[in-house]
């Protein structure tokens, strides 16, 4: 029980910290496409696209973590 606890204690520290980065990532995109739609320098600048799509692309991954250590975390409580 002792690592089982352990590593479930590992996986909430992780889900916390995924939260946390998917929260900023949100933030950056949601910033971004206002900065974008208020500047039309920056609407047309192809490298702002480019990054929308990088957030958008590292929000993905980090959501299907989510979802991984969430699940991951249920199977272990549902054993202790």
């Amino acid at each position: 029980m002792g690592r089982a606890a352990h590593s479930l204690e590992d996986l909430r520290q992780d889900l916390s910290e995924t939260l946390s980065f998917i929260d900023i990532l949100e933030r950056a995109s949601q910033e971004l496409v206002t900065i974008i739609n208020f500047d039309e320098a920056m609407r047309s600048n192809p490298l702002r696209g480019d990054q929308l799509t990088s957030i958008g692309a590292q929000l993905a991954l980090a959501r299907g973590r989510r979802v991984a250590l969430a699940r991951r975390i249920e199977r272990l409580e549902t054993r202790a």
